[in-house]
């Protein structure tokens, strides 16, 4: 621009204001109906742990439309809480499998049905609009990579890298910064 600021940077400002103190890592222990055992998560923040339990719920709706939205955007090993990934796993090998058959008989593990049965029973109240809910949710998870992948490149651009390294990073971080201002950007229209 004019000033010699450039777009990338504006952009960066604006994400810190925007994401600062959103992502915070929290403990949680989250008992589930049913569940001998309480699901203890660590290291992942609420809204990613919300998130990836409400695209179990939706997969659990054994809907082919939803399922491919979610792949679209997300593979099973994206999932950060290792259960919801296992879990995530088995439904994406139904979905994919194309068997009809009841979600809960694709699970052999007594302790997988009982959290699969306590997802479902929850009462998650999104007015019946499962595709908000569902965008809303997928968003939160690609911020939140898109987050953690821009403060690496933060990180190892401190480390002041010489050359065409320190080119790879600003190019990686600026492609970052526009996903990011792409997720919020595609849902605004």
């Amino acid at each position: 621009t004019e000033l010699g600021i450039g777009v990338e940077a504006i952009y960066s400002e604006i994400n810190k204001k925007i994401f600062r103190g959103s992502v915070k890592t929290v403990k949680t222990s989250y008992p589930l109906p049913n569940i001998k055992n309480n699901l203890e998560v660590t290291d992942v923040p609420k809204n990613v742990y919300d998130a990836e339990k409400l695209l179990i719920f939706l997969l659990c709706q054994n809907d082919k439309k939803i399922f491919n939205t979610i792949k679209k955007y997300i593979d099973y090993s994206n999932f950060r809480v290792n259960l919801y990934s296992k879990l995530a796993e088995k439904l994406y090998e139904h979905f994919e499998s194309q068997k009809s058959q009841n979600i809960i008989d694709i699970f052999s593990d007594e302790n997988d049905i009982n959290v699969i049965t306590g997802i479902m029973q929850e009462d998650i109240n999104f007015g019946n609009n499962n595709e908000k809910a569902l965008y809303d949710a997928l968003d939160i998870l690609r911020k939140f990579d898109l987050e953690k992948e821009k403060n690496e490149i933060l990180k190892s651009l401190k480390e002041n890298p010489q050359g065409t390294e320190a080119e790879v990073l600003e190019r990686r971080l600026n492609d970052v910064i526009f996903k990011l201002h792409s997720v919020s950007a595609e849902r605004r229209k």
